[in-house]
């Protein structure tokens, strides 16, 4: 079996546990993706159920995209950058608000193989996972080729909401 072919399978049963947390909780999802490009949205939706729990999902690849259909400050992102914990914070809360869900995610990085507009290396990418009180964001560094790097991204932000969700409970 190749490396992709289970990273897709791990991916997969992360949206799994994603989808069965959310629908127990009575909660809905978005994501705005860059870097992913709807990959978490895809893996999310190939969950029997998903429709009980996904919003919507926007691809937000270039910068005019995050700031006018996301609504991330353009100030942000000259100030920070495009691949900051900054920016995906903004997309997350953004894209949250956009579609009125519960949680909203924000992936944005390099998935590579060149090194980023900003010097930072393929295979940075920031993620946040947003909820109306509050949320979690953080820079992360994956190996891999581009596929890779979406998957290991995918799988990230799928545990880090599965965590945010965990945590309500307790």
């Amino acid at each position: 079996m190749k490396e992709t072919e289970r990273q897709s399978e791990r991916t997969l049963e992360k949206s799994g546990v994603l989808v069965k947390l959310l629908s127990e909780n009575k909660l809905k999802i978005s994501a705005a993706e860059s870097c992913t490009g709807g990959l978490l949205a895809a893996m999310i939706t190939s969950v029997p159920g998903a429709s009980a729990v996904i919003e919507g999902s926007v691809v937000s690849y270039s910068e005019s995209v995050k700031i006018n259909t996301v609504g991330v400050p353009a100030a942000v992102i000259e100030k920070y950058g495009v691949v900051s914990v900054e920016t995906a914070r903004e997309m997350a809360n953004g894209v949250r608000k956009l579609f009125g869900a519960d949680v909203g995610v924000g992936i944005t990085g390099w998935a590579g193989p060149d090194i980023g507009d900003d010097g930072k290396p393929a295979g940075t990418v920031c993620i946040a996972v947003c909820m109306n009180d509050g949320g979690v964001a953080d820079e992360f560094h994956f190996d891999g080729d581009r596929l890779g790097v979406r998957f290991a991204a995918v799988e990230k932000a799928e545990e880090l909401a599965a965590d945010m969700i965990r945590r309500l409970n307790q």
